[in-house]
């Protein structure tokens, strides 16, 4: 990538984190041990633009990246991303008034937040995903194992793109190729949501950059690709406990006006920060280890595998704990550690459980509890 911005052209970047060996993905599940050992790997360098907030990874490689039936991303299954989930959609279809009308959602993953649309009233409900393995059995929603087309038009009176945003290289492309879709006169809202580089940077939280991900979003940067591919804002707020922004936009002219500005002016702090919260995370797994003390991760995604790869593999934990079936039995990608079920922990119960997400606190304190297991629970965001 650029070594000016690729959103604002500005020139005061500076890199504020970097790894040289990471997975290329996060969250593809690994049948063997052996394959996921063996998994692909690319690299962080994390930059910083001073000016307009962006964060990106100028060690991005596209050519690395690889969607299908493998590509396990769904949260579905926490009651707590379930609950989100669906108040996202009521809302959706009551605000945009989607009772018996069509919406498309891009990177739809296995339809999940498709169905809760047709829940709620929305009428044709049709997603795009190349890692769909869903059945035509389904017939509440459609759904196409593929990209959304760069040709034609779709009838749609909303577009919802949810986490997909950030895994791109050339955002304004994707964009144009979605204004596009929508026709000439279209008005249709597209909604968007990717994850708040605002949160990552205030938390220090060097588990949330991934090497699939190409960019991480401030209010300013996220206005700024839109205004560029014809979409006009009309809001946007962070959600999901500040973790994601949440965006509506519709075709149209921007005005003209200056990018808003919301970036870190001192590169070198925000460097510091991730390497002590590294630091920290690393002092506490030693200390655990040199008194034999069992720990385990609960949430076998993307944020635990950014988060053993800083840590240097992490040969401390002893196992990673996940509630998606799909994900049990499978293997982190180059550390291999197993994903087991929660109920595998009576085994071998652990002293110590780290939440991956802060989020899920309460919901994996009573899982825990349900199990008879007293263990000190921390999560991911902790000052500890």
């Amino acid at each position: 990538m650029s070594a000016a911005c690729p959103v604002c052209a500005s020139g005061r970047v500076a890199t504020v984190y970097a790894l040289p060996r990471v997975p290329a993905h996060s969250v593809r599940t690994f049948r063997t041990r052996h394959a996921a050992l063996a998994a692909p790997t690319g690299a962080l360098e994390i930059v910083n633009c001073r000016d307009c907030g962006l964060l990106w990874n100028r060690k991005f490689a596209p050519r690395l990246m690889r969607y299908d039936e493998d590509y396990e991303s769904t949260q579905a299954g926490s009651s707590v991303f379930d609950a989100f989930h669906r108040a996202l959609a009521e809302r959706l279809v009551h605000e945009h008034g989607l009772a018996g009308k069509t919406v498309v959602e891009i990177g739809c993953g296995q339809g999940e937040f498709l169905r809760l649309l047709a829940q709620a009233g929305a009428g044709r409900c049709l997603g795009y995903d190349p890692a769909y393995r869903g059945s035509a059995d389904d017939k509440s929603i459609e759904v196409e194992a593929a990209n959304f087309p760069t040709t034609g038009t779709v009838g749609a009176d909303l577009v919802v793109c949810k986490m997909t945003l950030e895994h791109l290289d050339d955002p304004v492309a994707f964009l144009e190729s979605v204004r596009r879709a929508l026709g000439p006169g279209s008005a249709a809202p597209l909604v968007l949501t990717v994850p708040n580089a605002g949160y990552i940077a205030a938390d220090a939280a060097f588990w949330d950059f991934y090497h699939e991900h190409a960019f991480y979003y401030r209010p300013g940067p996220l206005i700024a690709v839109l205004a560029r591919a014809g979409f006009v804002i009309e809001g946007i707020e962070p959600v999901f406990e500040g973790q994601y922004l949440l965006a509506t936009a519709r075709p149209g002219d921007p005005p003209e006006a200056g990018l808003p500005r919301g970036g870190d002016g001192d590169p070198a702090a925000l460097r510091d920060r991730f390497a002590r919260s590294v630091d920290r995370w690393r002092g506490l797994l030693d200390g655990d280890a040199a008194a034999g003390r069992t720990v385990v991760l609960w949430g076998g995604g993307s944020k635990a595998v950014a988060f053993l790869a800083a840590l240097d593999d992490g040969p401390q934990v002893n196992a990673v704990v996940d509630i998606n079936p799909r994900r049990q039995g499978t293997y982190l990608p180059v550390t291999g550690h197993e994903i087991v079920s929660p109920s595998r922990l009576q085994q071998q119960p652990p002293a110590r459980v780290i939440a991956m997400n802060p989020a899920y606190r309460a919901e994996i304190s009573e899982t825990l509890s349900g199990l008879g297991l007293d263990a000190s629970l921390v999560a991911l965001g902790d000052r500890v």
